[in-house]
């Protein structure tokens, strides 16, 4: 599955997307309410992300300069498998999913894993713990802490 916002800008794109797609096990979902974009995220196994493939990393305006997405596919359980550029080289670690560099990477990466349930496993766990590094709680203690020493 493919989800997220569509940009009017890039319909072309996103057309061309479809009609690739349409003959293969893709469904391509844009424009999703919170709550949709969460129940995609409660059935995913794993969550992709690869937005600066193929661009120079002195382009940051192509990269995902946080990676807050994957911070939200964490508090689901989903193991990221995302490019090693920007925000993501942060907080993507080897024990909380994988990154890759190229399109062949991101294959063997998503192969590996998919044969090897039990790190899949481990990593979906490590994914859990690494997103209460981003709640609003642990956002609200610390802003607590600082206001009040």
């Amino acid at each position: 599955m493919i989800a997220g916002f569509a940009d009017p800008r890039n319909r072309e794109y996103l057309d061309q997307l479809r009609s690739l797609s349409r003959d293969l096990p893709i469904s391509i979902e844009t424009d999703l309410s919170r709550e949709e974009l969460d129940e995609r995220f409660r059935k995913a196994r794993f969550y992709w992300h690869g937005m600066g493939l193929g661009v120079k990393e002195d382009n940051p305006l192509k990269m995902e300069h946080f990676g807050m997405t994957s911070a939200e596919a964490f508090s689901f359980g989903c193991v990221p498998i995302v490019i090693d550029r920007g925000g993501q080289k942060e907080i993507i670690t080897e024990e909380n999913g994988c990154r890759f560099s190229t399109e062949e990477e991101l294959i063997k990466v998503t192969g590996e894993l998919i044969r090897d349930k039990e790190r899949t496993d481990l990593l979906a766990r490590n994914a859990l713990k690494s997103a209460e590094r981003f709640s609003a709680d642990r956002f609200r203690a610390e802003l607590n802490s600082l206001l009040c020493e």
